[in-house]
């Protein structure tokens, strides 16, 4: 039967098997990417804030001028939050699915995302420090792209219905009923 090789989120191109069947090589693609920053002002000069070992991914800032981010550059998929000059990059998200999309609230006390950590994509909240993640969408199909309302109070985020067609949907940062 079929079976997966690998668990990395690379692509890969072609593969070739050994006379003895004994090895396999295949040339894995990676994409690598860089953040730049652009301060206001005409004339003004695009600085490079990432080292280019990395790619990513949905670039938020946060209300106290912090860049949260999704990255795979760990190895997997996970939620990032740097300065604005790309120093002290920590990791807020690790060992749980593949994980994107994130939000900030306005107050900056929580983030959100997408995740597929328990099956299908739902959306998540932490703390802003990654801490206490939770899922506050459940069902059958996806629910992914989290935005927080201008109040914070509400998440609004993009869901499949079970023919592949999207509409958007809010719920309570905590959780509840969506609408």
């Amino acid at each position: 039967g079929a079976f997966r090789i690998g668990s990395e989120v690379e692509n890969y191109s072609g593969v070739s098997v050994s006379r003895e069947a004994s090895d396999l090589v295949s040339v894995a693609v990676q994409t690598l990417s860089n953040i730049y920053v652009l301060p206001p002002g005409v004339g003004a000069k695009a600085d490079q804030i990432t080292p280019g070992t990395g790619r990513y991914f949905d670039l938020e800032w946060t209300a106290d001028g912090h860049l949260l981010y999704a990255s795979d550059s760990s190895g997997a998929a996970d939620i990032w939050l740097m300065n604005a000059d790309g120093s002290e990059a920590h990791q807020l998200t690790a060992s749980a699915g593949l994980n994107w999309g994130p939000a900030a609230d306005p107050e900056g006390r929580v983030i959100a995302f997408h995740s597929n950590r328990s099956g299908n994509w739902q959306v998540w909240r932490a703390e802003a420090d990654g801490s206490h993640p939770m899922q506050i969408t459940t069902g059958d199909t996806d629910s992914n792209w989290p935005e927080f309302t201008t109040d914070g109070k509400h998440i609004l985020f993009q869901h499949s219905d079970v023919n592949g067609r999207t509409s958007i949907w809010r719920i309570q940062y905590e959780g509840g009923q969506a609408v």
